[in-house]
């Protein structure tokens, strides 16, 4: 028999607006014996009413990968019960990756303390790759920063300035990368590509002529 797909089926009850479906099928995930904290974080998300708060208070008594499902909660932004997921999150083994979830998700308040829970969780060089090309500037520029400090070689500091979404960052990436790598043609060939400046790509591009010619 194939299973069903409540999450599918709650999410397109919401979409509609069939508060009779939305109930029914809460009604059938909370039945199931063999219901996981996954299932009562759909009804959270999608369901309504009472049945809400049945799912919560069995969701906390639940502990199947709960820190993932916590993170599901928290970035479909549900109001209070997103701020006790984040309280619940920050009690829990997650990794410094569902911190950098929650700052790139979640209402700005959590931001700082999550960039503290990631960085004491031990963030990696892909964590900060994915803060500096979605958290906000601020969280977005402390991660560039923390990236520097790990003396990685130009080859990752070209992919910080790539994955940089705020064109401020962009242009404080960019401005280090021509200070220490002026002369690399393949740096040059990124700013002069995706520097927020048309003046800057410019001179990129006239670096690289130079560089060319400089070598034949």
């Amino acid at each position: 028999m194939e299973e069903i797909n409540y999450g599918i089926l709650m999410r397109k009850a919401k979409q509609d607006g069939d508060i009779n479906q939305q109930e029914k099928l809460c009604r059938e995930i909370l039945a199931r014996s063999e219901a996981t904290c996954r299932d009562f974080a759909i009804i959270i998300v999608n369901g309504v009413g009472k049945q809400k708060s049945e799912a919560w208070e069995r969701f906390k008594a639940g502990n199947i990968n709960r820190w993932w499902d916590l993170y599901f909660i928290i970035s479909r932004r549900q109001g209070k019960l997103e701020d006790t997921a984040c309280e619940l999150l920050f009690e829990s083994p997650a990794t410094a990756w569902h911190f950098c979830h929650i700052i790139v998700c979640a209402d700005k308040k959590w931001h700082k303390r999550a960039w503290r829970e990631a960085t004491l969780r031990g963030m990696d060089i892909y964590d900060l790759f994915y803060l500096v090309g979605f958290a906000d500037f601020k969280i977005a520029s402390l991660a560039w920063r923390e990236i520097l400090s790990m003396e990685l070689d130009f080859i990752d500091l070209r992919q910080a300035f790539c994955f940089a979404d705020s064109s401020q960052l962009k242009r404080e990436i960019a401005e280090y990368l021509l200070k220490h790598y002026a002369k690399d043609w393949v740096t040059l060939g990124y700013i002069s590509s995706y520097h927020p400046d048309e003046t800057a790509r410019d001179e990129a591009k006239s670096r690289q002529d130079k560089l060319r010619i400089s070598k034949n």
